[in-house]
């Protein structure tokens, strides 16, 4: 008798097993006989027929498992591009680039910020609306996805407006921007327009949408935990809030990358080849 995982496994008559254990949590037993086999899964124990005896392959998780007794083994071996050669040679790449950036003119740094600061909002909006998040609420339970959300929403939109913050300021110092001003600032299409709506649409659900859409929804979370039942009235009251918030949030977010849009047809009109 083998007990795996507090299981025991009873091999029937004329079976021979042989079995490795290894540190990945793994168990295999392969048996060939002609007169049955066993096998261990993950919720009991099967008995499989003559005909399966030809070749059973049994995986079992047995929790933290080691080779050999009082040995730790990683569970893991660290990847060549975490290990500290590999930070030391990121770290180098990353001061000279610094250095270069330093040896720029204060116009040529001052549009390097720029773009810098506003392909990284551009580059993260795409990213969390059209592939992360479509993913995570395709691929997670809808409680899991939500909690996630939750956490991963005020990052991403702090770091949105800040980002677009930047992007304002330093476009407001970049010259040539304010040329035909005042007139040229009431203008659609203007890059202080463009960042300033993207700053605000940010900011709003950073500060508003975002937090009270996460209340309602834990709000919610508590009252099915309490037994509540979905078609109770609290329930669709925070189901309705909480969609209204949600539809509100994903035009705000849509909006400020619209504007982002706007502001990358200016800067490609400013490109010179």
């Amino acid at each position: 008798m083998v007990v795996l995982g507090g299981m025991a496994a009873l091999p029937s008559a004329g079976c021979k097993a042989r079995v490795g254990v290894r540190r990945n949590v793994e168990v295999r037993r392969v048996a060939s006989a002609s007169a049955g086999a066993w096998g261990v899964g993950r919720t009991g124990m099967q008995v499989l027929g003559p005909r399966h005896c030809a070749h059973v392959g049994v995986r079992a998780v047995v929790g933290e498992a080691m080779e050999g007794e009082g040995e730790e083994q990683p569970w893991l071996a660290p990847s060549v591009v975490n290990s500290a050669p590999a930070r030391l040679a990121l770290s180098t790449v990353a001061a000279v680039g610094v250095a270069q950036g330093a040896s720029l003119a204060g116009v040529q740094a001052l549009a390097a910020a720029h773009v810098l600061l506003f392909a990284t909002f551009l580059g993260s909006t795409v990213w969390t609306t059209f592939v992360a998040g479509i993913l995570m609420f395709k691929n997670l339970p809808r409680r899991t996805f939500g909690k996630l959300q939750a956490k991963l929403f005020p990052a991403y939109f702090l770091l949105a407006s800040a980002c677009l913050v930047g992007s304002l300021a330093t476009a407001c110092m970049l010259p040539g921007v304010w040329s035909g001003c005042p007139t040229a600032f009431f203008r659609i299409g203007h890059p202080v327009n463009n960042l300033a709506a993207g700053v605000a649409l940010s900011l709003l659900n950073f500060l508003v949408l975002e937090p009270k859409a996460t209340e309602v929804m834990l709000s919610r979370h508590a009252l099915q935990d309490s037994g509540v039942a979905a078609g109770d009235d609290a329930m669709k009251a925070l189901g309705a809030k909480f969609g209204k918030l949600h539809g509100a949030s994903s035009m705000a977010n849509l909006g400020a990358l619209c504007a982002g849009v706007g502001h990358v047809v200016w800067m490609a009109s400013k490109l010179a080849f």
